[in-house]
């Protein structure tokens, strides 16, 4: 990531290296895996990059859910460990605005549980979509 964070410098919100970098190692692993399963066909390079974009997605979804997971069950089992400020930074721009729409029900935080819900909705609508583009080419 290194040197893609020298050649593309983080915006503000941003951290194109790493984006890219991610996309790279999707776009790799996209390649092979239609490669192997081409069956002897050359694959179509936009047929690999919406594979990869799509698995890159669904990953971070997956990521994301993961995330929040982690870190509710760390607030509730020790809410000050080392890796607590981290989870908290990678998980607020997500759990923020949901804080502010969703009220404490009985002292305890929904907005994970909404989180993961709605991850899992744009889970489903993503692979929906994909599986309907695929069904079009």
């Amino acid at each position: 990531v290194k040197p893609l964070r020298r050649a593309l410098p983080a915006s503000r919100t941003t951290d194109w290296g790493s984006l890219i970098a991610a996309l790279l190692i999707s776009v790799v692993l996209a390649l092979a895996w239609t490669l192997v399963f081409a069956r002897g066909r050359p694959p179509a390079f936009g047929g690999v990059l919406l594979l990869a974009t799509f698995w890159l997605v669904k990953w971070s979804l997956y990521m994301l859910m993961g995330l929040v997971i982690l870190h509710a069950v760390l607030s509730w089992v020790n809410p000050h460990a080392p890796v607590a400020p981290v989870l908290d930074q990678l998980t607020r721009p997500f759990l923020a605005p949901l804080r502010r729409l969703i009220p404490l029900v009985g002292g305890v935080d929904l907005s994970p549980l909404v989180v993961i819900v709605l991850a899992q909705v744009a889970l489903t609508g993503i692979e929906s979509l994909f599986l309907s583009l695929v069904a079009m080419i």
